[in-house]
């Protein structure tokens, strides 16, 4: 028995050094058993979040992940209030670069070398302290029993043909992915579309993700914007009436891991943060909600079928300067699409 169980925990330290050789990782793997636990603010599908959780305490054993659902923004806003006077609760968070810039200017993020991970060095942005976690990005989503593959638009100007006009087209009027595709468009040429759209009589939905499946599950119209892992997880997974193209170009939110400096497991945070970037965490979560890593590193499913259907992608606020920025065009789109 005492055998088996050497067997067991050399496989297990095997494990992670093979797959994170570097001293710094090991290093921080070590003070941070110490501290034994870690907690994350995340807000990403339950599923999703369990399998990579699982998939870090199965990597790193000795530490325990405690979750709280968070949007970044509210994380954000916590972590900033919490600092004035003490520690933070929330020690790891997922973060945008719009959610970010507070914690950044404030100086409350830890760096790490976490390229040592193996997550692609070019993608990890601000001085090695935002660590690309997941991305979101919208297809065109069509329900099968209204329309086949083959007459479905593939071009953004094949969705002004005057056939899909008359609430044929469902999409979120909160101004994206619209106010996104400046950077690819420019400000004059997106506006102009934005109105040609709006002249198209589609279907607002005052809110997104979810409302937006529902409705094109239901038939209330052929064609919807809509968020990739939503619509490929209803075909895969829910045998859902609906199917996919990809359009382009097409905006991709990056959401990113964070490890906050002035928390009671800072060691246990950085390792963390890491282990969420790695391409092991992103397998984990696209096998368990399809939702995933678009980088130009990635190898996920998605990333593959985007590169092989050619889609250029418009990475949103990618500086600080960028992040200001988008909340204007997203603001100016909002008010084409809805009128405030």
């Amino acid at each position: 028995m005492k055998l088996i169980i050497a067997l067991i925990v050399s496989v297990s330290f095997a494990a992670v050094t093979g797959a994170y050789a570097q001293d710094n990782v090991k290093a921080l793997y070590e003070k941070a058993k110490k501290e034994g636990q870690v907690v994350l603010a995340a807000g990403s599908p339950p599923v999703a979040l369990k399998a990579q959780i699982g998939g870090f305490m199965k990597r790193f054993p000795g530490i325990q992940v405690n979750h709280i659902p968070s949007t970044g923004s509210d994380a954000s806003a916590k972590i900033q209030l919490e600092t004035r006077v003490g520690m933070a609760t929330y020690e790891v968070a997922q973060a945008t670069t719009t959610s970010a810039e507070r914690l950044l200017k404030a100086d409350l993020l830890a760096p790490f070398p976490y390229h040592e991970f193996g997550i692609a060095k070019n993608e990890i942005s601000f001085g090695e302290r935002l660590v690309p976690w997941f991305d979101l990005t919208r297809v065109l989503g069509f329900n099968t029993k209204l329309v086949s593959k083959d007459q479905v638009p593939t071009t953004w100007e094949g969705l002004l043909d005057p056939k899909w006009k008359g609430r044929k087209i469902i999409v979120v009027g909160r101004g994206y992915p619209f106010g996104d595709l400046v950077p690819a468009w420019g400000l004059e040429k997106t506006m102009e579309y934005t109105r040609k759209f709006r002249a198209q009589n589609p279907i607002i939905q005052p809110r997104g993700g979810p409302q937006t499946l529902e409705a094109l599950v239901a038939g209330q119209a052929p064609l919807a914007l809509i968020q990739f892992d939503r619509v490929f997880r209803a075909k895969v997974k829910d045998k859902a009436p609906v199917d996919f193209i990809w359009i382009t170009p097409m905006s991709v939110t990056r959401f990113y891991s964070i490890a906050v400096k002035k928390v009671r497991n800072p060691n246990a945070a950085k390792l963390l943060t890491g282990y969420l970037g790695t391409p092991e965490a992103s397998a984990l979560m696209e096998k368990a909600s399809f939702r995933s890593q678009l980088g130009p590193s990635a190898q996920t499913d998605a990333a593959k079928m985007a590169r092989a259907a050619g889609v250029k992608f418009v990475w949103n606020a990618p500086t600080m300067e960028e992040a200001k920025e988008l909340k204007k065009w997203r603001k100016q789109a909002r008010k084409i699409l809805t009128g405030h």
